[in-house]
């Protein structure tokens, strides 16, 4: 089970892949750990779909299971 985030990040977003997709790295590069990220997507075609989000998604769950989170 997992514990509650000590902190949670919110990235409000539109039409902005590349921009979230940096932001995100930004995040998965941290050494902090107990954070929680919410994006509130108000893109036309969400950033869900787009190749380089999707890209950065991977990388994060790679890292998760690097640290056992």
């Amino acid at each position: 089970m997992t514990q509650p985030a000590d902190l949670d990040v919110l990235i409000p977003t539109k039409d902005r892949p590349a921009s979230l997709a940096v932001t995100l790295s930004g995040l998965a590069a941290q050494t902090v750990t107990g954070f929680r990220v919410v994006i509130s997507d108000q893109s036309g075609v969400p950033v869900a779909e787009d190749a380089l989000v999707l890209s950065v998604d991977e990388v994060i769950e790679q890292v998760q299971d690097l640290l056992g989170a």
